[in-house]
């Protein structure tokens, strides 16, 4: 029978008094922050409650014993010495809860997957199962699994790959000694791909044989190739890649690409082209025309600085 919280904090503020570095909450002892918890023939009750070594922390288990352990965890930069010492682990009584929550951050090729879990005092492994039917066939471990404690925890894991504009079923399960639970199946649609906008804008910094072309494209979620089409006729002809491409995100982004060998004094039309995998834009049709040389300077004319030579004759 668990006895209560309260006991154990105090056996544990003595632990603190003698050591000088642990910490006692609900969910258990934590040694952390270059702590040492030695135990050497003696005997530790955790009360079903989790010995945790944090980073920086070390457990020098020589000899003695853990009595009801919930579990015992080693995290990254935690050192657990083992000796020969016994562990014995709090057998729980109830399986955990899960109930899953709808899926969030729903996109044409990802999604992740929400559930609430209470492992019910045992170390619990967390999983979603999903797929286009409740056979479902793929399985993905949450982020915040292995789940500890006695309350709902909020769990999730994000899935990649998915079919745009198909619709997937998921669950959350959990998984502790007392046994499975299956949160209940849920659906949702990964999004239909929206093709791109596309606005021609006025070519820049045109010369007598080169310009820059220019447009916004807005990838509306999905990865965008952007070129411009120019020429002579709405006919074009000649290709150009945007240096941006390809452009994702949902916002209006600005594209750009320089192009030479113009000729000189001559009208071109040109426009910008952006496609995705649900379709091809076409931006308006605009022109500019390529600059003509300015005219060299001449003799005077008239008002100009002209020179003139004045003769005379004698009498």
């Amino acid at each position: 029978m668990r006895r209560p919280i309260c006991c154990m904090a105090l056996v544990f503020f003595f632990m603190v008094l003698l050591s000088g570095s642990f910490s006692a909450f609900a969910d258990g002892l934590i040694v952390r922050n270059g702590a040492t918890l030695t135990l050497d023939g003696s005997t530790l009750d955790l009360n079903c409650l989790d010995l945790t070594i944090e980073s920086g922390g070390t457990f020098e288990f020589a000899s003695g014993i853990v009595t009801e352990c919930g579990n015992l965890i080693v995290e990254v930069g935690g050192s657990f010495i083992e000796g020969t010492g016994t562990i014995e682990y709090c057998q729980p009584t109830l399986p955990p809860t899960a109930t899953t929550q709808a899926a969030t951050v729903v996109d044409t090729t990802s999604a992740t997957l929400n559930g609430l879990v209470n492992a019910n005092g045992a170390g619990t492994t967390v999983t979603f199962e999903y797929g286009l039917t409740t056979a479902y066939g793929s399985t993905v471990t949450a982020d915040q699994s292995p789940v500890t404690g006695s309350t709902d925890k909020a769990v999730s894991a994000g899935i990649t790959g998915l079919t745009t504009g198909t619709t997937y079923h998921f669950r959350v399960v959990a998984q502790n000694t007392a046994g499975t639970t299956y949160g209940s199946d849920l659906t949702f649609t990964a999004t239909a791909a929206i093709p791109p906008t596309a606005t021609t804008q006025a070519a820049t910094a045109v010369g007598t044989a080169t310009a820059t072309l220019s447009g916004t494209v807005n990838a509306n979620g999905s990865s965008t190739t952007v070129t411009f089409e120019y020429g002579l006729t709405t006919a074009y002809g000649r290709t150009v890649t945007a240096d941006q491409s390809p452009v994702t995100g949902s916002t209006d982004k600005a594209v750009s690409a320089g192009i030479t060998g113009l000729t000189t004094g001559t009208t071109y039309h040109f426009r910008v082209v952006a496609q995705n995998t649900a379709g091809t834009t076409y931006g308006s049709d605009l022109t500019f025309t390529a600059t003509q040389p300015e005219p060299s300077g001449g003799d005077g004319g008239d008002g100009g600085g002209g020179c003139f030579i004045l003769t005379s004759s004698g009498n």
